[in-house]
């Protein structure tokens, strides 16, 4: 899965309140986890054996 174009999604981890942080190629960022969800349903994620459709 890749945001922006620029980061492809390696690893999700949960963390309390609701928020995800995400693993990527380079970097790792945090950002909600409905936004997640909502970009992994465009692109029919498979992350850590967790589908997102």
């Amino acid at each position: 899965m890749a945001i922006d174009g620029n980061h492809t999604v390696r690893e999700l981890t949960k963390l309390p309140n609701n928020r995800l942080i995400v693993h990527g190629s380079s970097s790792f960022f945090a950002c909600a986890e409905i936004e997640i969800k909502i970009i992994a349903k465009a692109t029919k994620c498979i992350t850590n054996g967790l589908r997102f459709n």
